[in-house]
């Protein structure tokens, strides 16, 4: 293992993979920028009521700051002009959170049933905007705190959640003009599926072969207490055995809400096995990932098995609506997103920081189900279906596991204030 990883840390595929990525990126945040300002100004000109004015003033706002935001990942620019990274860091964060409570104001005021797009992508978007301003605001602090490298990962973090707006703009299109011929409304939601995934690979990427080598830290000292990991489990595992085994027999706390053409079909049982077999090995893969070492062979097949059963629950799935064509694109996501992982665990180095940020984040895509307790609720209180609160809490909750996942597996500390002062307080101390 250690002779592939040397042959592909010089091997030209590597660069060929990061630079097509870059450019992906890159262009498609352009592409966005340019079309999002075009938006705003027809949208400012017809604007009738503060609804349309918020919108306009969300597409301006992130129209500038995108592309902006992108230059701030240029190594180059930064060591060479410092001041300008400052200012024009300084600018992206103005921006984005004005962006991003015209967002949450739009989404708050316009009914959930409203439009075309529909209740489930309404709720991804207001979940996206508050898990980013969270992300936002860590890599803010960061920089008050003068820690660099977790000001470094944060910005990366939230660049990678800003910047699903332009990947979904750019897999609409290639999916739903080029190889299904249909309207971008009508594939906007599945796309949504995986451009999280798609942007956090991307920016992990970066991340390894590049901003770590440019912002280097020592190993760290700290790591999440043990305790945490098997809680995620233990919850996650939960979840997993409410939907594939008490709901086919009759038993659901979800009774008054849930449809009889919601239930998953028999092929989610394979996958629920799977998936708890591999959360069990969990804790174990959590402690050798901080170590820097790739996941143990026990964890490599259950993980495939469970991408597996994925692939075939989402096949055994009929997309019938929208919502439908999103949770059969999510499970396809998710098959594929899996083995990924478990390849970059294996072939990428721990980096400055030694740990193995990709079976890291390995682990946080598999506890996904952990958060389906929280977020299933949150959309059935807000007024969606319960397919529609399902499809967005699955697509939120694999976001947002893989945005910690990176903050954590890359070395950022998360700050709350308060508990942080404690902590600082208590090691001065001597505790």
């Amino acid at each position: 293992m250690r002779a592939f990883r040397s042959q592909w840390k010089h091997h030209p595929v590597r660069m060929l993979a990061i630079w097509t990525a870059a450019a992906i990126v890159l262009g498609a945040v352009a592409a966005y920028g340019a079309l999002a300002i075009e938006h705003a100004v027809t949208l400012f000109r017809s604007a009738v009521d503060l609804n349309d004015s918020l919108m306009a003033t969300c597409f301006l706002l992130s129209g500038v700051a995108l592309p902006l935001a992108s230059l701030q990942f240029a190594p180059q620019l930064r060591r060479r002009y410092p001041l300008w990274h400052r200012v024009n860091g300084t600018v992206v964060w103005l921006l984005t959170v004005g962006m991003l409570f015209a967002s949450l104001a739009f989404l708050s005021l316009v009914p959930l049933e409203d439009g075309v797009h529909g209740g489930a992508l309404r709720l991804v978007l207001w979940s996206n905007a508050v898990v980013s301003l969270f992300l936002l605001c860590q890599a803010i602090a960061a920089v008050f705190a003068r820690d660099f490298r977790s000001h470094m990962v944060w910005m990366t973090a939230a660049f990678a959640s800003l910047a699903t707006a332009p990947m979904l703009l750019l897999d609409s299109f290639l999916v739903g003009q080029i190889w299904l011929h249909e309207h971008f409304f009508r594939v906007d939601l599945a796309a949504v599926a995986v451009v999280a995934a798609q942007m956090i690979v991307i920016m992990g990427l970066w991340l390894s072969f590049i901003g770590d080598r440019d912002v280097r830290t020592l190993p760290a000292r700290y790591h999440w207490p043990g305790e945490v990991s098997w809680v995620l489990c233990v919850l996650a595992i939960v979840v997993v055995v409410h939907e594939v085994v008490l709901v086919p027999s009759g038993v659901d706390a979800f009774r008054a809400w849930r449809l009889s053409g919601d239930r998953w079909s028999s092929s989610a049982t394979v996958w629920g096995v799977t998936v708890v077999i591999a959360i069990l090995l969990l804790p174990a893969t959590w402690t050798r990932a901080l170590q820097g070492k790739p996941p143990r062979a026990g964890l490599v097949g259950a993980t495939l098995l469970t991408a597996t059963a994925a692939a075939v629950m989402a096949i055994d799935m009929a997309p019938l609506t929208r919502v439908g064509a999103a949770e059969r694109s999510f499970w396809l996501g998710y098959a594929v997103l899996l083995p990924i992982l478990l390849m970059l665990s294996y072939c990428v180095s721990a980096g400055s920081l030694r740990r193995n940020a990709w079976a890291v984040l390995l682990c946080a895509v598999l506890c996904m189900p952990c958060l389906l307790l929280l977020l299933l609720p949150l959309g059935l209180a807000a007024g969606a279906s319960f397919a529609e609160s399902r499809t967005a809490a699955l697509i939120v909750s694999t976001g947002t596991m893989l945005y910690l996942g990176i903050a954590f597996g890359y070395g950022a500390r998360i700050r709350l204030g308060w508990a942080n002062h404690r902590r600082a307080a208590l090691a001065l101390r001597g505790i």
